[in-house]
């Protein structure tokens, strides 16, 4: 129960906080743009041990969605941008630390991503920068995969991808 707890508390309260203050400032500057940071997995089960973070993260894609849709008239926008699996530094550290958990972890995770590629961070730049723009006026609501295709190609990784 712990984990449970503490897993919403980062990931869905602590977003809802964050976006109350954001509206509050907003509000009196007559609108403006909240981007969440979602997940693939608030959208496709993964499984294998990620049911908290999983629920976390549909519940941010939900509020994504009221949010928008109680805020549109007030010239607020709120998206989300749902990522896959991205290679920030602690997970680079983790993959650092044993070579063999390494390549066998990748292999796994590359064959539901049809780029055949690990995100980098800087892959939600071009998305978050339009989401966030004047060019993306008309958009709010929106949940974007960032993920390579992976929901595209099997709902979050269910599937294996044939790679050569």
């Amino acid at each position: 129960l712990m984990d449970w707890e503490k897993t919403l508390r980062v990931n869905l309260t602590g977003y809802f906080l964050c976006a109350q203050q954001a509206i509050r400032r907003m509000l009196r500057q007559d609108g403006g743009a909240i981007l969440n940071i979602g997940s693939i997995a608030g959208v496709s089960a993964l499984g294998r041990g990620n049911f908290p973070y999983s629920v976390s993260k549909a519940g941010v894609s939900q509020m994504t969605k009221e949010l928008a849709v109680e805020y549109a008239g007030q010239g607020i926008r709120v998206n989300a941008i749902l990522p896959a699996q991205v290679l920030t530094p602690s997970f680079k550290a983790q993959l650092l630390s044993d070579p063999r958990f390494s390549e066998k972890l990748q292999q796994r995770l590359l064959h539901g991503i049809p780029l055949n590629r690990l995100l980098e961070p800087e892959d939600f730049v071009g998305p978050a920068l339009f989401l966030c723009s004047a060019a993306a006026a008309a958009v709010t609501g929106v949940l974007v995969p960032v993920d390579g295709g992976n929901l595209a190609l099997n709902a979050g990784g269910n599937h294996i991808w044939p790679v050569d």
